[in-house]
């Protein structure tokens, strides 16, 4: 076993040390252990486990002081917010750690939410993602230190922010949402952040044909038009798109198959370009 082994792709060269850390740090005893990841992103992928007491998640990242005081933080506010909306009961390990750390990757566990990120969006589901971040933002600012990313600290109104409200962070089942993920990115800052980046990733998934207009107005009318400012929503969604076509450029060498980082490409920019042309009344 090396120290440099990949977790995030799969668990094929630890496979039994794995089970067997999972035994000693959480008394878990390993009935099914997937050895390919359900899902990933650039440094994250979660592993499903069938114990003999249960399901749930094993989420593993690489290991740095940045991504464990992260780790900390999303399990500290996950737990703060449970009575207010749906988040993952964290297992702690035997000696109440939130982790443990294994050949340079951090490893999580929580109880198996049995839902699905709803990468094809619908009205129905953007409907109660709204309704959930006006919970969390009517949520006092938890008892950490929680800074303003650098410019958005201008802003007067700061509410307590999740921060990264797309469908990615998102678990559905039968059209309901039942988890909430990812608390990692939380800070305190203008509401508009949080709609804007919940609204333009929600629109690029919608599985039905509706326009970014539609979409919007539907944000305003769930949150309350006059809770909103509209033109620094508008401000903050070109932003957000803008940020994720530059992430796809960013990111371009990670594409193996080059017809489908220009299929993204051109997804991204068209999307883009539409929400430019949006015209406040």
């Amino acid at each position: 076993m090396t120290k440099d082994f990949d977790y995030i792709k799969n668990l094929g060269g630890v496979y039994d040390d794995f089970k067997l850390w999972l035994n000693i740090y959480y008394g878990l005893e390993t009935e099914i252990l997937e050895e390919k990841p359900s899902s990933w992103g650039y440094s994250t992928s979660c592993y499903y486990l069938k114990a003999k007491d249960g399901d749930y998640a094993v989420s593993i990242s690489r290991h740095s002081v940045k991504k464990s005081a992260l780790i900390d933080k999303d399990i500290y506010i996950s737990n703060l917010l449970k009575s207010v909306i749906p988040t993952p009961a964290y297992l702690q390990t035997n000696n109440k750690s939130n982790y443990i750390v294994k050949n340079a990757h951090i490893i999580k566990i929580n109880k198996y939410i049995n839902g699905v990120p709803p990468f094809k969006m619908n009205l129905i589901i953007l409907k109660e993602a709204v309704n959930i971040l006006k919970n969390i933002h009517s949520t006092l600012a938890p008892g950490i230190k929680l800074s303003s990313p650098k410019g958005l600290s201008k802003y007067e109104k700061k509410k307590f922010l999740h921060g990264d409200l797309t469908p990615s962070n998102i678990l559905v089942s039968n059209n309901k949402i039942i988890g909430i993920l990812d608390f990692e990115h939380c800070f305190i800052g203008p509401i508009e952040w949080d709609l804007a980046r919940c609204l333009v990733f929600s629109w690029f998934r919608m599985y039905e044909k509706v326009t970014f207009e539609e979409t919007l107005n539907l944000v305003l009318e769930v949150y309350g038009s006059d809770l909103v400012n509209k033109k620094l929503l508008l401000e903050f969604s070109i932003k957000n798109a803008q940020t994720y076509l530059h992430n796809i450029v960013k990111h371009k060498y990670k594409y193996e198959d080059k017809e489908w980082f220009k299929i993204e490409y051109d997804f991204a920019k068209e999307k883009l370009k539409h929400i430019k042309t949006i015209k406040l009344e």
